[in-house]
């Protein structure tokens, strides 16, 4: 969930990423081969690839285990290159302040469009996207109101 939701959010808070160092040391290689396969499974791996190379970058004591030998088949993968690229612009540009997926509904929804590759999963975004960002709109109108 932490690795998905960063790499949603283009990593701007860092602290998810010193979060994730003690997290794989706890974590048996299986429960992080797992992790290969998930992200296959929702067919999001060139962004789960860029999250830990870019992990791997800012801390290289990380236990990443056999994610390793992975993330060494995607190293010149162009998907994993742009995606990454975003992530180190989003971390190290501070125009990115109030700009990022977390706070501009325009920058979520690219980030979920390139975070999946799956054609139906972008189809759903197409859908449900507007209606879930209408919801949000509404939740922080309400919410701003009764404070």
């Amino acid at each position: 969930y932490l690795i998905a939701h960063g790499a949603l959010c283009y990593w701007t808070r860092l602290k998810w990423f010193a979060d994730l160092v003690p997290i794989f040391a706890m974590l048996a290689d299986a429960d992080k081969s797992d992790i290969i396969e998930r992200a296959q499974t929702v067919r999001a791996t060139s962004s789960l690839a860029a999250s830990l190379i870019l992990l791997d970058m800012l801390f290289p004591y990380v236990a990443l285990g056999p994610l390793r030998s992975w993330l060494a088949e995607f190293q010149n993968n162009p998907r994993v290159r742009k995606r990454l690229a975003a992530y180190v612009r989003a971390i190290s540009t501070p125009e990115m302040d109030g700009m990022s997926p977390l706070d501009d509904r325009g920058e979520a929804f690219r980030s979920a469009w390139s975070f999946f590759e799956a054609p139906s999963t972008r189809g759903r975004l197409l859908v449900l996207g507007p209606i879930s960002s209408a919801l949000r709109t509404a939740a922080t109108f309400h919410a701003r109101a009764g404070a």
